[in-house]
């Protein structure tokens, strides 16, 4: 599927085909655009001496794709929860496959000794992660975590950001 987008002031038919192109001012839900199979926009192109013109004059431009423009609210709503939908069945299905994978519960203890080495693993690897970000990429983060980031150096940055990780 292709579609025609036309910036020509006047509406015009193709005979060829038996399509009529709208003009650039057309109302409705397309607008300005027009859908084409493949094969018409082939057919176009070789009978169709004004089409060749029109595109040569960027008057029409052949689109494989719908603008996001031209896709209406109605649509876009419908097509997010649709996504919603999707991800929620699909986030049920891994819920469930981990509750199956899951191994009998450890001891009352164990969760206790077990969950200071994961912080402190989590302490190294986020360090590690500010430390390979650029100047500018810290001064953001520090920025959206409401941290004074203005004439400090590298370092003292990744310091305030792991405090306010910590907190």
């Amino acid at each position: 599927m292709k579609y025609l987008q036309s910036f020509y002031q006047y509406p015009v038919t193709f005979s060829s085909i038996g399509k009529t192109m709208p003009a650039r001012g057309a109302q409705g839900p397309l607008k300005n655009l027009m859908e084409l199979e493949d094969k018409e926009l082939k057919r176009l192109e070789d009978c169709e001496p004004f089409f060749r013109e029109l595109v040569n004059k960027k008057k029409i431009r052949v689109l494989n794709k719908m603008p996001e423009s031209y896709v209406s609210s109605a649509q876009r709503i419908n097509e997010a929860n649709e996504e919603i939908e999707r991800l929620k069945a699909e986030n049920e299905a891994l819920k469930a496959k981990a509750g199956k994978t899951a191994t009998a519960e450890p001891d009352e203890d164990a969760p206790a000794e077990a969950e200071a080495p994961a912080e402190e693993d989590e302490d190294k690897k986020r360090e590690k992660a500010y430390k390979d970000m650029t100047y500018p990429e810290l001064q953001d983060a520090c920025k959206y975590a409401g941290i004074e980031y203005k004439n400090k150096k590298k370092a003292e940055l990744i310091e305030a950001l792991i405090a306010f990780d910590n907190r």
